[in-house]
């Protein structure tokens, strides 16, 4: 990692919170005070995706994750992604838009509670990460999505490096 990689996960890991997640939730609320994803700094969209980065970190701490529930999720995301192809990068979500990203992040809250085999399908700690940024996305542009789905989809590519079960 480069050294300003270096400073946003040292500012993460000054945050309160007992999972590197937690504290990467509280570091993104604070960055994002007021702003939309794609109006965070370079050096911290750089972070969120590198090797050692935010979902890199998420990824390897999270073990709480059912493997298919987490493929069965960015499907649905994916579905959401088509509708908003057809949008300009500035152009603001529409309502259809917004209300399957509400059906995305209450049919993820109905899996955090779920078990198989003992296992949650989905651990806490990321839901509300996740939670939080379909928030911004909502009220944001197609960038600010796109910039959401490469997230989401960097910590599912990374999970499946650091967890072969």
């Amino acid at each position: 990692m480069v050294g300003v990689e270096h400073d946003v996960i040292r500012e993460i890991e000054k945050q309160e919170g007992h999972s590197f997640t937690q504290k990467a939730e509280k570091f993104l609320r604070e960055a994002l005070k007021d702003k939309n994803l794609s109006q965070l700094s370079t050096e911290i969209k750089e972070a969120l995706f590198i090797p050692g980065g935010i979902a890199d970190r998420i990824a390897k701490s999270v073990r709480n994750i059912n493997k298919t529930q987490l493929r069965k999720q960015f499907n649905q995301l994916k579905n959401v992604k088509h509708k908003v192809k057809s949008l300009s990068r500035e152009e603001k979500l529409n309502e259809e838009v917004r209300l399957e990203l509400s059906r995305f992040a209450y049919l993820l809250a109905y899996t955090v509670n779920r078990k198989v085999q003992g296992r949650p399908l989905f651990d806490k700690d990321l839901y509300m990460l996740i939670s939080f940024l379909i928030k911004k996305v909502k009220d944001g542009t197609r960038e600010d999505f796109e910039l959401f789905e490469n997230f989401v989809e960097a910590i599912i590519a990374f999970h499946t490096y650091h967890h072969e079960d």
